[in-house]
């Protein structure tokens, strides 16, 4: 592992080649996607020089953020939590006990995001040819994955669920989608994905989730709920 530490104290700009032996020259901000290990998987497509350039502006402005010792503890329990998809896994299980479809919920939170995390981490990421950015902090212990940066499963798997959980829910949409967001943006901060990953990953795990609500459509009584009463014949 490399280390070079820049303006701001406890962020570093860290690389871990894949190889030990080649060490790649450390970037400039605005300038990391080029010497970015190489991911694991082998993409047939390649991203367009334009958005390496868009992410890596992105990034340098984003520097700004990063930092702030509250700010950034804040954004790693986040992305921490949303591991495996145990943040949504714990939100949709206290969704669904209280209703008395209880298992067609679950059953349907389930498989959608398995479906979505299936499709990311299978086929779109083994078709993107994608470096991930250089990890920021140097002091947390942060799970990095070695796959394609395109797509973000993250921020698939949030907005999948978001879409999820605002179906027949007493909480607010924006609710669900703000903290999606959240998600997936703290990948961004803390060096994993760039904001297209962010941008791409969202919006195909809300497109899951979309498909889902379609498909399996749910009933919105709650445990202990009186069922609706049956109308009657034409008034005599």
């Amino acid at each position: 592992m490399r280390c070079e530490p820049f303006s701001r104290p406890g962020i570093t700009r860290t690389i871990t080649p894949m190889n030990e032996s080649v060490i790649p020259p450390l970037p400039g901000f605005g300038e990391p996607v080029k010497a970015a290990p190489e991911p694991k998987s082998a993409g047939l497509i390649g991203v367009p020089a334009w958005v390496d350039h868009v992410d890596g502006r992105i990034d340098s402005w984003w520097d700004r953020l990063r930092g702030h010792d509250p700010v950034d503890r804040t954004v790693f329990g986040l992305t921490e939590a949303a591991n495996h998809g145990v943040l949504w896994a714990v939100l949709g299980a206290a969704q669904s006990l209280p209703r008395q479809d209880r298992w067609k919920r679950a059953g349907r939170f389930a498989a959608a995001l398995g479906a979505e995390s299936a499709l990311v981490n299978g086929p779109l990421k083994a078709l993107v040819l994608r470096p991930r950015p250089i990890p920021r902090f140097r002091e947390w212990s942060l799970r990095t994955p070695r796959t394609s940066s395109f797509p973000s499963g993250h921020s698939s798997s949030a907005f999948c669920a978001a879409v999820l959980l605002s179906d027949d829910s007493d909480v607010p949409k924006v609710v669900w989608f703000t903290l999606a967001g959240a998600v997936a943006l703290s990948r961004v901060h803390v060096g994993i994905h760039w904001m297209v990953d962010t941008i791409g990953g969202g919006l195909f795990g809300y497109a899951i989730g979309k498909i889902a609500v379609r498909l399996v459509p749910l009933e919105s009584r709650r445990t202990g709920d009186t069922p609706p009463r049956a109308t009657s014949g034409a008034h005599r």
